[in-house]
């Protein structure tokens, strides 16, 4: 859960606003997660589990319990079998096997030994092979296999009858053997992300089929066959390249979701209205240009997306769709809506690229259950009439007009979430405070200058968006939206916070990025929710010690600023994990600083750091430590305790060696050390295999090691603005994908680089290189390659031989 709540908060800082509360609609379930289909029409267990049971359900819809001392593997909707999630555990009372995650490189032998295993879970592993024994499991039902290595699979799987579900996505199957069709009782078949080039005819052969995944394949068509599967429910066929699709197909009665999004497909035939079954139609992002009418006679659909197409109009009788939840017509040419559209009385979710005329506006005011309306370019005027959107929970308007009026917003008294982004608003109607069900507002990139005091009245709001307008102040009663949990204040022109915000208490997000903000009230200190807080672009020059009082502070960026010094009990913020002090005029930490034991990532560059503390070992979490820009001399060889750190940045000091220390940290990755005054490359760098990029641009080094190819992994390798003369042989260091020697004394042209076939970036330029090899042309992977600066026949010779790549 924690993992999960991490990304959360990564996801928030860098996607709009409306993005995150999609997300979080998803974890509150509101949003039908994938697994629904896991075990769609899969007869499952009866076995009951206790009422009182609380279960975490992962995103296959699998939670682990236990019952009387015995652990379950419990389907969420419905069924468990007992479970060992260890090889160790394994005995003949277990039905069900979860070894997902496990870096495994093969199918544990030990499974064939159970043949009463009915589900075995091997996602996420790196096995390239399934062994011809997996027969000997006789009772498997439900065969998991998806994230691994697999490029084929055994003739033998033909022998598991009783198999039902069979998930092979994300793999690199290029062929399905013959014998695939003795899976007489096969109802699921997942084929997602899997270089497939053509379907077996043998899959015609599963008369059980009930769904059929084969999104992001590479075949290219579907046979007419297609109509043995007559119990068909799912085809999924999206982003393969089809450019039509079988007349067969049209007669599968039973197909109840059809998704052919991202293909070549054209046209809808007037036949698509045969597909009565129909709840599901995705066709968005192909090539459709006209949507038939007989489309509006699927009686039972419930969802349509039809966004990303060249559709200029709806159907007339698009209103006959009464059972349509769900229509999706962004990126298309449609701005009009026909006046059927308002019999669609049970449509819940609508988003639309345009709206531009009133008659359209009528027309979407009539619909009685709209719960969910986005429009991405709105250019008429808001409904004022009361009565209109009243069900309406979630709008999300932007718009291109020089300004958007909400007047008649307060009739849309349902409202839980508004956003209003890039609409040009100059002011916020008092009326707002009407809306008293609102939870999310986003006001991002407007021109308002001053917020109303009626928006205090929100009292519900917990998430609140005023990115890049141009306050100046907030309201004094700003402290009565006690709901608040999320705040974005980022480029605004506030110069201070009124000392009243220790009032949120439930805030958890507050970012307040490029404002002119010169003091921090003592009073944030009691900011007890508060996980994130980023003040980058301030004009900070000192810090209350009020805000070393955070007790829950994760995040915390005060980058930009001008601060001279930290408070002395600065080390009161244990719980950070990620703090970053880039472009201060820092010249000391206080020694409370290094009781920051859980942090993460630590960005001190651009201070006035002179030296640095022994006490930096004591941060063994750090995993990023970036001291670039400083006026360092020495690295303390304390830093050979930090064995998780994975990303060193050194760059722009006054170091002449590196700690030997350097050598114990196995993590690393990423060195940077450009611009200091080394005269020799560090030996003890040799031993580290796991590195893969390190820039020592800038120095004054003079040769390369020819033991330069132990470090295997190398991706980068950056040594521009050297002293060297000739470098060792590199042919062997295959991961390369970038090589920088530009600005040394090199008279040869290195030939055994023309042997590293993935290099994308080659600098050369100004050296001494009177000549290039033939071979160079070998370097079919180039993207860049900079010589100038070398003698001028040899650069001649290189326009000839990649004429694509050198100018």
């Amino acid at each position: 859960m924690l993992l999960k709540i991490i990304r959360l908060v990564g996801f928030i800082l860098v996607f709009p606003f409306v993005a995150v509360y999609t997300i979080v609609r998803i974890i509150l379930g509101k949003i039908n997660p994938k697994w629904k289909y896991e075990f769609k029409n899969v007869k499952k267990s009866t076995d009951k589990i206790p009422e009182n049971n609380t279960l975490e359900y992962d995103y296959r819809g699998f939670a682990k319990t236990e019952i009387d001392g015995v652990l379950y593997l419990v389907f969420k909707e419905g069924g468990r079998w007992q479970l060992a999630d260890d090889l160790e555990k394994i005995d003949t009372k277990i039905t069900a096997v979860d070894l997902r995650d496990k870096r495994l490189n093969e199918v544990p032998k030990i499974l064939f030994q159970y043949p009463q295993i009915q589900l075995i879970l091997l996602d996420n592993n790196q096995i390239t092979s399934i062994p011809p024994e997996i027969s000997k499991i006789k009772n498997l039902a439900y065969f998991y296999m998806s994230n691994n290595q697999l490029t084929s699979l055994p003739k033998e799987i033909g022998n598991l009858r009783l198999l039902k579900l069979l998930v092979l996505e994300f793999n690199k199957i290029e062929y399905l053997p013959d014998t695939i069709k003795n899976l007489q009782n096969l109802i699921g078949l997942r084929l997602i992300y899997n270089p497939l080039k053509e379907l077996n005819p043998a899959i015609y052969q599963l008369h059980k089929l009930k769904y059929l995944l084969l999104a992001n394949t590479e075949i290219t068509s579907i046979s007419e066959d297609i109509i043995q599967l007559k119990d068909l429910e799912i085809l999924n066929l999206k982003s393969i390249q089809l450019d039509r699709l079988p007349n067969s197909i049209y007669q599968l009665e039973k197909l109840e979701e059809f998704n052919i999004a991202g293909t070549n497909i054209s046209e809808l035939p007037n036949a698509i209205g045969n597909l009565q079954a129909l709840k599901l139609l995705d066709f968005a992002d192909s090539k459709v240009t006209t949507v038939p009418k007989q489309l509006a006679t699927l009686k039972n659909l419930q969802i349509l997306r039809l966004q990303g197409n060249d559709i200029k109009q709806l159907p007339e009788n698009i209103g006959n769709l009464k059972q349509i939840k769900e229509l999706e017509l962004q990126s298309t040419d449609i701005c009009k809506l026909p006046p059927s559209f308002s019999d669609l009385n049970g449509l819940e979710h609508l988003i639309i690229k345009k709206i531009d005329d009133e008659d359209s506006m009528e027309v979407l005011g009539q619909l009685q259950n709209l719960n969910t309306l986005h429009i991405n370019d709105f250019q008429t005027n808001f409904p004022k009439k009361e009565g209109y959107w009243k069900t309406l929970k979630e709008l999300v308007i932007k718009t291109k007009a020089t300004r958007l009026e909400i007047d008649g917003i307060q009739y849309m008294k349902q409202l839980e979430v508004l956003s209003l982004e890039r609409c040009n608003i100059e002011q916020i109607p008092a009326q707002i405070e009407q809306l008293s069900h609102l939870k999310t507002l986003n006001l991002a990139f407007n021109k308002i200058e001053e917020l109303p005091k009626s928006i205090t009245k929100l009292k519900k709001l917990s998430r609140l968006s005023l990115k890049n307008n141009k306050l100046k102040t907030l309201p004094e009663n700003f402290k009565t939206l006690s709901n608040l949990v999320y705040l974005n204040l980022v480029n605004n022109q506030l110069t201070a916070l009124p000392p009243q915000i220790e009032a949120l208490q439930k805030l958890e997000f507050l970012d307040l990025w490029n404002n002119n903000i010169s003091n921090i009230p003592p009073e944030m200190g009691e900011l007890s929710a508060l996980k994130q807080l980023v003040l980058w672009n301030n004009n900070l020059e000192t810090l209350p010690d009020g805000i070393t009082k955070l007790p829950s502070i994760e995040i915390l960026g005060l980058s930009n600023n001008k601060l001279k010094e930290l408070p002395e009990n600065f080390g009161q913020l244990t719980t950070l994990t990620r703090l970053t002090l880039q472009n201060n005029q820092l010249e000391n930490l206080p020694n409370s600083f290094w009781k920051l034991t859980k942090l993460e990532y630590l960005e001190l560059g651009q201070n006035k750091f002179t030296t640095l503390s022994e006490g930096i070992g004591q941060l063994k979490l750090l995993k990023r430590l970036d001291l670039r820009k400083n006026q360092l001399a020495a690295i303390p060889n304390s830093i050979q305790h930090l064995i998780q750190l994975s990303f060193f940045q050194l760059s722009h000091n006054k170091l002449k060696t590196l700690p030997q220390g350097i050598a114990k940290i196995k993590a690393l990755q990423t060195l940077y050390v450009e611009d200091n005054a080394l005269d020799t490359f560090p030996m003890f760098l040799l031993d580290n295999k796991n590195v893969e990029y390190i820039n020592f641009s800038g120095n004054k080094i003079t040769e390369l090691p020819t033991k330069i190819t132990n470090m295997e992994n190398l991706r980068s390798l950056v040594f521009s603005n050297n002293e060297l003369s000739e470098l060792p042989p590199l042919n062997d260091l295959k991961n390369l994908t970038s090589i920088a020697f530009s600005n040394n004394k090199l008279k040869k042209f290195p030939k055994d680089i023309c042997q590293l076939t993935n290099l994308n970036y080659l600098e050369l330029a100004n050296n001494q290189i009177e000549d290039v090899p033939l071979e160079v042309a070998n370097l079919t992977a180039l993207r860049r390659f900079t010589f100038q600066g070398n003698a001028p026949e040899a650069l001649n010779k290189l326009k000839w031989l990649l004429p694509d790549i050198v100018k």
